[in-house]
């Protein structure tokens, strides 16, 4: 579930309208179903995993986007993910192996 007021993303924990990126990751395939290349951008430090097992798709291309709340102890990624022509946004934890 997403709030969003104004343009602005809220936390969906407690509300707060103050989430901030901690990094982002990017997974890219050669072809659908090939093993994904991550790319994870972290202030101005940038690593690469050419066959990462973290793909929030599937079969597919997918971004991760780290968010911590200033109020709460939210910290969860924004995810999209692609499948069969569909894009899917969601709220997801599994990827704290960046924190």
């Amino acid at each position: 579930m997403f709030n969003i007021k104004d343009d602005v993303l809220h936390c969906p924990q407690c509300q707060h309208n103050y989430l901030h990126h901690k990094h982002i990751c990017v997974y890219e395939r050669k072809k659908e179903d090939s093993p994904a290349t991550e790319i994870t951008i972290d202030g101005l430090t940038v690593q690469i995993d050419p066959s990462s097992d973290y793909n929030p798709s599937a079969r597919r291309n997918g971004i991760a986007i780290a968010f911590g709340c200033e109020n709460c102890d939210f910290y969860e990624y924004l995810t999209i993910a692609q499948h069969k022509g569909q894009t899917f946004i969601k709220w997801d934890w599994k990827w704290d192996r960046h924190k």
